[in-house]
């Protein structure tokens, strides 16, 4: 099962710096770890072929790491600083404010 695994993670590891979390924590079978780095990454949840231990652990981790990413704190700061914003906080309560935040953070940005 890990050496499966590992060949479907396998493409997405070759990708720029995020090859690194992504193969160490696959290949250590770090999966709630996985899911909360991908969402602090503001990431949307990986559709990755695992067994189902293995994503419950992902989903528990990806839910911790969303619920910091989202904060309405972070929303002015991601866009400022020119981070993507790839709407993982859409389906929560504050996401349309989370995107206004974002959006004048972003606009700060541009304008810089």
């Amino acid at each position: 099962m890990k050496t499966k695994l590992l060949w479907l993670l396998a493409p997405i590891a070759l990708v720029g710096c995020q090859s690194t979390y992504v193969a160490e924590y696959a290949n250590n079978e770090q999966w709630y770890q996985l899911g909360e780095e991908d969402a602090l990454r503001g990431l949307h949840v990986r559709n990755a072929s695992m067994n189902e231990e293995a994503l419950s652990l992902y989903e528990e981790g990806y839910a911790i790491g969303k619920a910091q990413y989202c904060e309405s704190s972070n929303a002015w700061m991601l866009g400022r600083i020119g981070k993507p914003y790839l709407g993982i906080c859409h389906d929560l309560p504050h996401g349309w404010s989370f995107q206004l935040d974002y959006d004048a953070g972003r606009e700060r940005w541009r304008k810089w």
